[in-house]
């Protein structure tokens, strides 16, 4: 088994602590923190622009999502259970027969 030189880990294991010193880890901690910031700001705007509808022909709810920003359109619709939003669900408009 080869042996490594002693002076060569001395300077690899100073490398590291160097690099890793306290300001990089205090600027990755802050972005970290500036990004979960941005993701939880994300997340109340999607939520806060959710409506819900409810189909009585079928008895099924749904959640429904759209934005759009000039060249970006996200839309999203997924079933969910009605009886976690009765009171925030519109009743969709029954089609002529």
């Amino acid at each position: 088994m080869k042996r490594i030189p002693v002076p060569f880990l001395i300077t690899t294991l100073s490398f590291l602590l160097f690099s890793c010193s306290e300001e990089s880890l205090q600027a990755r901690q802050e972005r970290q923190e500036r990004e979960a910031q941005e993701a939880h700001e994300l997340a109340e705007q999607m939520l806060e622009s959710l409506v819900y509808l409810q189909d009585d022909r079928v008895g099924l709810c749904f959640a429904y999502y759209h934005e759009r920003d000039g060249r970006h359109i996200a839309i999203g619709l997924t079933n969910v259970p009605c009886d976690s939003i009765a009171h925030l669900a519109l009743p969709l408009p029954m089609p002529d027969e």
